[in-house]
């Protein structure tokens, strides 16, 4: 500790070895303080990336679901007319024109 003390003494005594250390530790210092932003800058492009897909996702989710929804709507509404279709009478052949489903769907109902 008294060794580093002594070097300290030494180094505020010559202006030149001072100037030489504090432009040193700004050089340091400005070194830490561009590594702190450039990780900040990375941590906020991060989390707007991960913002960014979780939004795109829940868009892309919302828009298959509905389009589903609306295929699933159109099979179920085609299996209500084949079955009231059937129970009038109607030719199994017509039907599935009619409806345009296909004969497994038909034997499920």
């Amino acid at each position: 500790m008294k060794e580093a003390m002594d070097k300290w003494e030494d180094l505020s005594r010559d202006p030149k070895a001072r100037f030489e250390y504090e432009s040193h530790l700004k050089a340091v210092l400005d070194d830490m303080a561009a590594v702190r932003e450039a990780e900040k800058r990375y941590e906020k492009a991060i989390k707007k990336g991960l913002e960014e897909g979780i939004e795109k996702g829940i868009e892309q989710g919302i828009s298959q679901g509905i389009s589903q929804g609306l295929e699933q709507g159109k099979r179920e509404n085609a299996r209500a007319i084949a079955i009231k279709l059937l129970d009038i009478g109607m030719n199994l052949e017509k039907i599935l024109e009619i409806t345009g489903l296909e004969k497994a769907d038909i034997e499920k109902v």
